[in-house]
């Protein structure tokens, strides 16, 4: 009971725990939620600014080939060597009002001249066969230059042309990628890697963090985390669809193509960049979370000093009420004066009052006898007192009236089985209340009387039990009488 009335306070202990507890399983599911959504918006957001840069890229290359092909138009009423001037001429106007950096013809050998005049001997280069094999015939189209991988950043426009004489030859245009990440990334994004790939692979431009880029030769489709497939990044080339991907145990992968190349810009974003990017789109809901966890805590310890302060006025109140009534000071518990004010206050308050009023004596004569010597100490007393009060009701009254005698007055007996239930309960008491010592035994008898069967007052009720402890005491020891 005692540490009862310590932990009142923490009564709403469980109930706050619950609502911890659901609060945070419904911030834990939508907060992912909302995580998981962010991500998919910031994966279309990141697209759309590469698609823009693409464009970009996509108008510059789209306006070159136009040029080219116009001059493959032009050219074929020129002789290759007759018309040089009118073909420098040409080629010079392509780099001038284009993104073109640098434009030559050449024959089938790869001999030719640039847009200065300048001659040119290609022959030997590894591109030129690719060159050979894909446009000897004509055609429009675009080859990647030999170069380490992630290096390139250019790309060669070819058309092959037939001049004036029939000759056949090649006008060949250079055109510049723009790097991507040193656009739109350094400020505004974060990617593991971004770069600029053909269909098979080959790296024209990169920008990474990682050692991606670090093998001249390397293959993008070689670097990819295992759980990306490269036939999806094919197949979104060759659709020109933009394809978004998870890659379980690294993170997230966007595909853009270009419209007018077989390449394709890649973005690798793991997952500590994305959380970094999303964070900062979810933080006004990370501030609401802990906004409302602050609260909630205020909100606990506020019950909680509330339950404290209640409990520390209530104390003050049992303690104002109890200095009012005298108390025994070995038992604690109250004196013959103080339980016949109460008994009789109960029964002049109560318009019906019922109860039962037990006398219980301790018989300690086998003590007493041949053991002059011997002294029943308080602390038996006192322990026989604990038992009897945590047996009762905290309403009931309870009192010690003599050496070894107490006083039970149980309030609010309604019914016969109450009064069955009582006798039983101390029937069961007197038998468990029984203390040995040095082989001996002390048992108690115990007198009831029914109110107010048995009298109107403290006094009478007192005498009538009495005298059913008299016939208890003759039964035997541990009887209850009425």
């Amino acid at each position: 009971m005692r540490l009862h009335s310590k932990l009142i306070h923490l009564r709403w202990l469980l109930p706050l725990l619950a609502y911890f507890i659901a609060l945070a399983v419904l911030f834990s599911s939508f907060g992912n939620f909302l995580y998981q959504r962010t991500v998919r918006q910031k994966e279309v957001e990141m697209a759309f600014a590469i698609e823009r840069e693409i464009d970009n890229i996509d108008y510059s290359l789209g306006q070159a080939m136009t040029t080219v092909s116009e001059a493959g138009a032009a050219f074929s009423l020129y002789a290759f060597r007759y018309n040089k001037n009118q073909i420098v001429s040409l080629l010079n106007r392509m780099v001038n009002d284009t993104d073109v950096t640098y434009a030559y013809v050449c024959n089938l050998e790869g001999s030719g001249y640039d847009y200065q005049g300048k001659d040119v001997h290609i022959g030997g280069e590894e591109f030129f066969k690719e060159i050979t094999e894909e446009y000897s015939r004509g055609g429009l189209g675009m080859v990647f230059p030999d170069v380490p991988s992630g290096q390139a950043a250019e790309v060669y426009i070819v058309n092959g042309i037939s001049f004036d004489k029939r000759e056949r030859g090649y006008i060949i245009a250079k055109a510049s990628l723009v790097s991507i990440a040193e656009q739109i990334f350094a400020l505004k994004y974060e990617a593991d890697t971004l770069a600029i790939i053909t269909i098979d692979g080959k790296i024209l431009s990169i920008d990474s963090r990682t050692d991606r880029q670090q093998e001249e030769d390397a293959n993008f489709y070689d670097l990819l985390p295992g759980s990306i497939s490269k036939d999806n990044i094919k197949l979104s080339i060759t659709k020109k669809n933009i394809y978004y991907a998870d890659a379980p145990g690294y993170g997230y992968m966007i595909v853009l193509p270009l419209d007018t190349a077989s390449a394709c810009a890649v973005a690798l974003i793991d997952y500590d960049d994305m959380k970094l990017m999303a964070d900062k789109d979810i933080l006004p809901y990370n501030y609401l979370v802990s906004g409302m966890l602050i609260a909630s805590v205020l909100l606990m310890v506020l019950i909680i000093l509330a339950g404290i302060l209640g409990d520390f006025i209530q104390k003050k109140h049992w303690e104002k009420k109890n200095a009012e009534i005298e108390t025994d000071v070995v038992t604690g518990l109250m004196t013959m004066r103080s339980a016949v004010n109460e008994i009789d206050n109960y029964i002049r308050t109560t318009g019906d009052a019922r109860g039962i009023l037990f006398i219980i004596v301790l018989n300690l004569d086998a003590f007493r006898e041949g053991k002059k010597d011997f002294v029943v100490s308080g602390d038996k007393i006192k322990d026989f007192a604990d038992i009897l009060t945590g047996s009762f009701r905290s309403s009931d009254i309870i009192a010690r009236t003599g050496e070894e005698e107490f006083v039970v007055f149980v309030k609010n007996i309604r019914e016969d089985k109450d009064v069955r239930k009582q006798s039983d309960h101390m029937q069961m008491f007197l038998h468990d209340s029984r203390i040995v010592e040095s082989g001996e035994e002390i048992a108690a008898n115990a007198g009831a009387v029914i109110c107010p069967d048995g009298g109107n007052s403290a006094r009478e009720l007192m005498v009538a039990a009495m005298a059913a402890l008299d016939r208890a005491k003759k039964e035997g020891p541990g009887r209850l009488s009425f």
